[in-house]
């Protein structure tokens, strides 16, 4: 049962743990994409601060999320990485820079943050993108939002 606190947060940050077979993270961008569904259908994407082991991302550019999608297809296996999410216009790099830090109040809907191939964290706006990542993943984490966010 969730607690009311859980109820009423406007942002939900949570940690991905997810583990294959051999103990490798078990979360893609295309997966999280796929599991996060309806909620970034219509948003425009940025990829920032981007370690793969295949091609990275042109960072800068705008991506749809289906293009991001089968962008991705390249990235190989995401060392660290942020994936910004907006439902308009994609800002410009560096202010994209300062909005998951500003989350709450920036126009951004998603931050998707893969961390040193351990864990991906989630910046989320919307409660039904929350449901769907804990339906979609096993080891799902609730983190305190205060500790990212100024």
């Amino acid at each position: 049962m969730m607690s009311n606190n859980l109820e009423n947060q406007k942002v939900w940050v949570v940690s991905i743990h997810d583990r294959d077979q051999t103990r490798c993270l078990d979360v893609s961008l295309p997966k999280l994409l796929n599991a996060l569904g309806p909620y970034v259908k219509g948003l425009n994407w940025i990829a920032l601060d981007q370690d793969v082991t295949g091609t990275p991302l042109q960072e800068g550019q705008a991506y749809t999320t289906d293009e991001l999608v089968e962008a991705s297809e390249t990235l190989g296996q995401v060392i660290d990485g942020r994936y910004i999410g907006y439902l308009g216009e994609v800002p410009p790099v560096h202010i994209a820079r300062k909005h998951p830090v500003y989350f709450p109040t920036s126009p951004a809907q998603v931050v998707i943050k893969v961390v040193d191939s351990s864990f991906c964290l989630l910046y989320l706006k919307e409660r039904g993108a929350l449901n769907r990542i804990l339906v979609f993943f096993n080891d799902v984490r609730f983190e305190n939002p205060d500790k990212f966010f100024f």
